[in-house]
C-alpha cells in the first residue's frame, strides 16, 4: 500500500489562492530549520485540504522490452471490453470479450517472436551476445526478497560501512603538504578549482514570466555578479532562486511538500520562501534537518544477478528538491 495524493484534480487557480493565504512568507527571526519547518507544514495543510492522502495498493510490473504502443492499445481496448461484459454481462458482449482475449494473445506471441527473432539475427556473428540472449530467455529470474525493516537496516548498514572504508583509505593515502590542492591524491586534472568566469551562470540568460517585483541581476548580492575573490557565502537573490528552480530535473523526493511538477507550475509563489531559507542556511552555514534526508533506493546492477548478495545493489539518493536548490547555490558561488 501507498500514500497518493490526487494531484491532477486541483484547479490551478485554487491552490495558489491557497497558497497565498498560508503563511509562507515567514518572519526572519526563525532560525533555518524553523523557516523549512513553517513552509513545509504550510503546503501541507494547503494539499491536505484540497487533495487528502488516500491509500493505494502498489502493482509491480516488470518491465517487457518487446512490448510496444500497439500491445498497449491492443491492452487497453481489452480492458474495455471487459469492463463492458462486467457491466453488461449479455452473450454478444461475451463472445466480443472472448474475440478480444484471443486476438490480445495472438499479438502477444508475433511480437515476443519477431522482437526475438530480430535479437538474434543482430548477434549472428557474436556468439557472446546470442548466448547471453539463449541465457536471457531461459534462465528464471532470481526471486526479489521481500522488503522489511530488518532488511533496509542491513542495506543501510552495509552501504554506511562501505563509504567508512573509502573514506578511511583516502585518509590513510593522504600526501602531508602546504600545497592544498595537493594534499590528497587527487589527479592534476581537477587539482585546479575552476575560475570566476566558468563559476558562475551566464547572467544575460533570459527569466520566462518572472515577476516584476524580482531582484535583478544587477543587484550587488547576485550570484550573476562574477567577484575577483570568494571570501564567504553571499545572499543570493530571488532571481537566482528562480532561475534554479527552472532548472531543476523532475525528481521529487517523498518528503517533498509539493511535487516537482507543481514546483515549476508555482515557482513565482514559493520562490520568496525558498530565497529567505537559503540565505538564512548559508548566513549560519546550517542545512536544514529534513533537506539532509535523502532518499536510497538499491537497484540491482544486473537482472540475473543474485539481489540477496548485497554487493550487487547500488544505491540511488534522490534528495529533496530545495536542498538541490541549495546545493546549486552553493556551487555556484564555490
Amino acid at each position: 500500500m501507498k500514500l497518493i495524493r490526487n494531484l491532477s484534480h486541483i484547479p490551478p487557480d485554487l491552490l495558489e489562492s491557497k497558497l497565498h493565504a498560508q503563511p509562507l512568507a515567514i518572519p526572519p527571526s526563525l532560525n533555518t530549520n524553523e523557516l523549512t519547518e513553517q513552509y513545509n507544514r504550510a503546503v501541507a495543510a494547503t494539499l491536505d485540504l484540497l487533495a487528502p492522502l488516500k491509500l493505494k495498493k502498489q502493482r509491480n510490473i516488470p518491465s517487457k522490452s518487446w512490448f510496444n504502443t500497439d500491445l498497449n492499445i491492443e491492452r487497453r481496448r481489452l480492458r474495455l471490453t471487459e469492463r463492458l461484459w462486467r457491466q453488461h454481462p449479455s452473450p454478444s458482449n461475451l463472445a466480443n470479450l472472448r474475440l478480444a482475449r484471443s486476438s490480445s494473445k495472438k499479438h502477444i506471441f508475433r511480437q515476443k517472436t519477431s522482437f526475438l527473432r530480430s535479437q538474434l539475427d543482430r548477434a549472428q556473428n557474436r556468439p557472446r551476445e546470442l548466448f547471453n540472449i539463449v541465457r536471457n530467455q531461459t534462465a528464471s529470474a532470481p526471486p526479489v526478497p521481500l522488503a522489511s525493516k530488518t532488511r533496509c537496516e542491513e542495506i543501510a548498514l552495509f552501504f554506511s560501512d562501505k563509504i567508512r572504508l573509502i573514506e578511511q583509505y583516502f585518509l590513510s593515502t593522504a600526501i602531508p603538504t602546504t600545497n592544498p590542492n595537493t594534499s590528497l591524491n587527487i589527479p592534476p586534472s581537477i587539482r585546479t578549482p575552476p575560475t570566476p568566469s566558468t563559476a558562475h551562470h551566464n547572467s544575460d540568460l533570459p527569466y520566462p514570466s518572472l515577476p516584476p517585483n524580482f531582484q535583478d541581476s544587477n543587484h550587488p548580492n547576485s550570484l550573476t555578479k562574477n567577484n575577483a575573490a570568494w571570501l564567504n557565502f553571499q545572499p543570493v537573490t530571488e532571481r537566482d532562486v528562480f532561475n534554479i528552480i527552472s532548472k531543476l530535473k523532475p525528481s521529487s523526493h517523498t518528503k517533498d511538500p509539493l511535487p516537482s511538477k507543481l514546483v515549476q507550475n508555482l515557482k513565482h509563489i514559493i520562490t520568496p520562501t525558498w530565497t529567505s531559507i537559503i540565505n538564512s542556511s548559508l548566513a549560519t552555514g546550517c542545512v536544514p534537518n529534513s533537506l539532509q534526508l535523502g532518499q536510497i533506493t538499491p537497484i540491482i546492477k544486473n537482472p540475473l544477478a543474485d539481489p540477496n548478495d548485497l554487493n550487487n545493489l547500488r544505491p540511488i539518493s534522490n534528495l529533496p528538491l530545495l536542498s538541490k536548490a541549495l546545493e546549486k547555490c552553493v556551487l555556484l558561488q564555490l
